[in-house]
């Protein structure tokens, strides 16, 4: 009797205590940001080939369903869309999708960093 109740104060304080002693690493949320900006950008490239030509706004891939949705970052924040016109005619379209990340500002490090699909 007296060995059931020393166990049943042991795992009272065990369970009591564990969250102090047990730390949790904060989850990476730039993962997401990463996967879903390379599923925007592949729907930018199926609206391309659909319609020869870029969304002026990535609402038209919602519109043209080939996304069902229009994500927004781990953090709440609209993702940023951005195509930069070729100045010859060699030179092929560069396609932007990024966010600005945790503080949702230009630049930063670490957890702060902006979260890019051209890198």
């Amino acid at each position: 009797m007296a060995a059931a109740l020393l166990l049943l104060v042991v795992l009272v304080g065990l369970f009591r205590f564990a969250p102090t002693v047990v730390q949790h690493e904060p989850f990476d949320r730039s993962l997401i940001a990463r996967a879903e900006i390379g599923n925007i950008v592949a729907a930018v490239k199926i609206y391309r080939e659909r319609h020869g030509s870029y969304p002026l706004e990535l609402g038209q891939t919602v519109t043209d369903e080939i996304l069902s949705r229009l994500p927004i970052d781990p953090w709440g924040r609209s993702y940023f869309y951005s195509l930069r016109r070729p100045t010859h005619a060699s030179e092929e379209v560069d396609l932007y999708v990024w966010s600005f990340g945790h503080d949702g500002e230009l630049g930063g490090d670490g957890v702060d960093q902006d979260i890019l699909s051209w890198n």
